[in-house]
């Protein structure tokens, strides 16, 4: 098994910023190894890998789910080139973490290396005009605090809502369980 021992958080979280630049961008910062030492291990990324690696693997999975907005996502998964992600498209970014057996030897290395190449789309989204063009107050429903999402949006009902039975929105229909592409 995964060794539990850790390494003492204000020994990591030192290492960390040390080791790290204060603001990072994907192509100028994240191409080289990035290594944090502290006493009791080492962190590491390493080299990427192909999806049939991954596919291969017969390991547990860990599924993180990670919400930004278009730059970073065009940054970070998309190699900052264009075209950028739609609004609430979603993206897979895999991930091989190579921890160290309970039994290693210490100090213990742990290694993240990354899928090669742009993040896959897992479900697609809707351009915003087509988007916004059926979007109901019966969509957000649920959006009151801070603030009604459908009084700021100037909403009112929609016979495209996904609420009343009728047609899907744009949104519904992108993210119909036949969009998603796990293997």
């Amino acid at each position: 098994g995964i060794s539990l021992q850790s390494a003492p958080p204000d020994s990591f979280r030192r290492a960390l910023d040390a080791a790290l630049p204060k603001t990072a961008r994907y192509q100028k910062d994240w191409q080289q190894t990035i290594a944090v030492n502290w006493t009791s291990g080492m962190y590491r990324t390493g080299p990427s890998f192909a999806r049939a690696e991954y596919d291969a693997l017969d390991d547990a999975e860990v599924n993180i789910a990670v919400v930004g907005h278009g730059q970073m996502m065009t940054e970070w998964c998309f190699e900052g080139q264009q075209p950028s992600p739609r609004n609430n498209q979603v993206l897979e970014k895999l991930f091989i973490l190579e921890a160290p057996r309970a039994a290693d030897a210490a100090p213990a290395t742990t290694v993240l290396r990354e899928l090669s190449g742009r993040c896959p789309t897992v479900m697609s989204a809707p351009e915003f005009a087509e988007a916004a063009a059926d979007l109901a107050a019966s969509d957000v429903q649920a959006c009151k605090a801070p603030f009604s999402a459908a009084e700021v949006l100037r909403l009112g009902s929609s016979k495209t809502s996904s609420s009343t039975g009728a047609l899907p929105t744009a949104c519904v229909r992108a993210g119909q369980m036949d969009t998603f592409h796990f293997p």
